[in-house]
Protein backbone atom coordinates (compact mmCIF):
# COMPACT_ATOMS: atom_id res chain seq x y z
CA UNK A 1 0.00 0.00 0.00
CA UNK A 2 1.56 3.57 -0.50
CA UNK A 3 0.36 6.63 1.02
CA UNK A 4 -2.26 7.71 -1.39
CA UNK A 5 -4.05 4.36 -1.27
CA UNK A 6 -4.58 4.10 2.25
CA UNK A 7 -5.67 7.60 2.62
CA UNK A 8 -8.03 7.06 0.08
CA UNK A 9 -8.97 3.82 1.96
CA UNK A 10 -9.38 5.46 5.17
CA UNK A 11 -11.31 8.13 4.10
CA UNK A 12 -13.48 5.05 1.85
CA UNK A 13 -14.06 3.92 5.06
CA UNK A 14 -14.43 6.32 7.49
CA UNK A 15 -18.05 7.28 5.67
CA UNK A 16 -19.08 3.88 5.49
CA UNK A 17 -18.70 3.63 1.45
CA UNK A 18 -18.33 0.30 -0.62
CA UNK A 19 -14.83 0.21 -2.73
CA UNK A 20 -17.54 -0.91 -5.60
CA UNK A 21 -19.89 2.25 -4.33
CA UNK A 22 -17.13 4.28 -5.07
CA UNK A 23 -15.75 2.89 -7.91
CA UNK A 24 -19.21 3.33 -9.73
CA UNK A 25 -19.74 6.73 -8.38
CA UNK A 26 -16.23 7.52 -10.25
CA UNK A 27 -16.82 5.64 -13.11
CA UNK A 28 -14.29 3.67 -12.91
CA UNK A 29 -13.63 -0.15 -12.27
CA UNK A 30 -13.84 -1.89 -9.05
CA UNK A 31 -10.29 -3.82 -9.71
CA UNK A 32 -9.07 -0.14 -11.17
CA UNK A 33 -9.99 1.52 -7.69
CA UNK A 34 -9.15 -1.79 -5.20
CA UNK A 35 -5.54 -1.49 -7.21
CA UNK A 36 -5.01 2.01 -6.40
CA UNK A 37 -5.73 1.46 -3.07
CA UNK A 38 -3.64 -1.32 -2.60
CA UNK A 39 -0.95 0.62 -3.93
CA UNK A 40 -0.66 -1.38 -6.89
CA UNK A 41 -1.12 1.63 -9.52
CA UNK A 42 -0.29 5.27 -8.65
CA UNK A 43 -2.71 8.12 -8.37
CA UNK A 44 -4.77 8.94 -11.51
CA UNK A 45 -2.73 12.07 -12.86
CA UNK A 46 -4.50 15.41 -13.12
CA UNK A 47 -7.16 16.98 -10.30
CA UNK A 48 -10.31 15.77 -12.03
CA UNK A 49 -10.21 12.53 -9.80
CA UNK A 50 -9.13 13.44 -6.95
CA UNK A 51 -12.32 16.72 -6.99
CA UNK A 52 -14.63 14.03 -8.04
CA UNK A 53 -13.29 11.52 -4.80
CA UNK A 54 -13.75 15.15 -2.59
CA UNK A 55 -17.33 15.63 -4.22
CA UNK A 56 -18.46 11.93 -4.00
CA UNK A 57 -17.13 11.31 0.09
CA UNK A 58 -17.64 14.92 0.74
CA UNK A 59 -14.27 15.57 2.16
CA UNK A 60 -13.26 18.30 4.33
CA UNK A 61 -10.97 21.14 3.24
CA UNK A 62 -7.62 19.34 5.64
CA UNK A 63 -8.82 15.65 4.44
CA UNK A 64 -9.07 16.87 0.63
CA UNK A 65 -5.63 18.58 1.14
CA UNK A 66 -4.13 15.71 2.62
CA UNK A 67 -5.19 13.32 0.30
CA UNK A 68 -3.78 16.21 -2.48
CA UNK A 69 -0.60 15.85 -0.55
CA UNK A 70 -0.46 12.20 -0.92
CA UNK A 71 -0.89 12.07 -4.39
CA UNK A 72 1.32 14.62 -5.44
CA UNK A 73 4.20 12.32 -3.23
CA UNK A 74 2.77 9.15 -4.26
CA UNK A 75 3.76 10.39 -7.77
CA UNK A 76 6.74 12.15 -7.00
CA UNK A 77 8.08 8.38 -5.60
CA UNK A 78 7.00 6.77 -8.65
CA UNK A 79 7.23 2.97 -8.42
CA UNK A 80 9.14 3.28 -5.22
CA UNK A 81 6.09 4.26 -3.41
CA UNK A 82 4.02 2.08 -4.88
CA UNK A 83 6.23 -0.42 -3.27
CA UNK A 84 6.46 1.14 0.37
CA UNK A 85 4.16 -1.17 2.57
CA UNK A 86 3.65 0.94 5.04
CA UNK A 87 2.33 5.23 4.82
CA UNK A 88 5.52 5.86 6.67
CA UNK A 89 8.09 4.14 4.55
CA UNK A 90 6.77 6.89 1.87
CA UNK A 91 6.75 9.59 3.99
CA UNK A 92 10.59 9.02 5.15
CA UNK A 93 11.70 8.28 1.60
CA UNK A 94 10.42 11.87 0.85
CA UNK A 95 11.40 14.01 3.46
CA UNK A 96 15.34 12.01 2.45
CA UNK A 97 14.91 13.26 -0.70
CA UNK A 98 14.36 16.68 0.24
CA UNK A 99 16.95 16.56 2.55
CA UNK A 100 19.56 14.12 1.10
CA UNK A 101 22.01 17.13 -0.35
CA UNK A 102 21.93 19.12 2.20
CA UNK A 103 22.88 16.19 5.09
CA UNK A 104 26.72 16.47 6.48
CA UNK A 105 29.10 13.44 5.74
CA UNK A 106 28.30 12.25 9.46
CA UNK A 107 24.87 12.45 9.22
CA UNK A 108 24.60 10.29 6.03
CA UNK A 109 27.32 7.76 8.08
CA UNK A 110 24.80 7.48 11.10
CA UNK A 111 22.15 7.01 8.53
CA UNK A 112 23.81 4.62 6.75
CA UNK A 113 24.75 2.62 9.95
CA UNK A 114 20.81 2.47 11.01
CA UNK A 115 20.45 0.99 7.78
CA UNK A 116 22.95 -1.77 8.30
CA UNK A 117 21.58 -2.56 11.88
CA UNK A 118 19.50 -6.62 11.91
Amino acid sequence: MNLYGSILRRQRQSRGLLLKTLAHELGVDQSYLSAVERGRKGPPVGPAFIESIRKILDLSAEEYGELSAAAETTRRLGKFGRMARAPLTAELAVDFAKRMNSLRPAQLRAIRAILEME
